[in-house]
């Protein structure tokens, strides 16, 4: 039976509340699907609001809603605007909860990586949702903080686990 490092943590170390770096994985876990949350809700008043559907089933309850022309989603602008901020969501958060728990795993030392991966998501979606781009590039640095951040971790786990 192979003997493992005397400084290598155990898993159980690893995954433990005590242990910073995943403290910080759940934390920044957490604040990522409170953002999903609030993003389902403002897409639901956005429906509303703008007295629009995203489905026929929702007919029977919104009598006098529109229904979508274009088969699933909304015709409206501002809630395909609101599902965009979403989708983006689904496209960047099961790659940070992957790569997230395999750094922790493997021993990453820094929790920069989630704070920072969650300011970014957090600033983007806002910047996405209000249609804003400052300086006409904005929104993009703020995608590749949270590129880099990924990316960090990724580099991490990478550099532990390929031989």
């Amino acid at each position: 039976k192979p003997k493992r490092p005397i400084d290598m943590p155990t898993i159980v170390e690893l995954l433990s509340l005590a242990n910073p770096v995943f403290k910080a994985y759940c934390g920044a876990s957490a604040l990522l699907s409170i953002k999903s949350y609030v993003t389902n809700f403002w897409i639901a008043s956005l429906k509303v609001r703008n007295n629009t559907l995203s489905i026929p089933e929702d007919k029977a309850l919104f009598k006098d809603a529109a229904l979508p022309k274009t088969g699933f989603g909304c015709d409206h602008p501002d809630v395909k605007r609101g599902y965009h901020v979403l989708q983006n969501d689904f496209e960047n958060f099961a790659q940070f909860y992957t790569l997230g728990m395999l750094y922790v795993i493997t021993g990453g030392s820094s929790t920069v990586p989630f704070y920072a991966f969650v300011a970014s998501r957090y600033l983007h979606s806002f910047l996405m949702g209000w249609g804003l781009n400052p300086l006409g590039f904005g929104r993009g640095v703020v995608f590749f903080v949270s590129l880099a951040s990924s990316g960090t971790m990724l580099y991490y786990v990478a550099s532990k686990s390929l031989p």
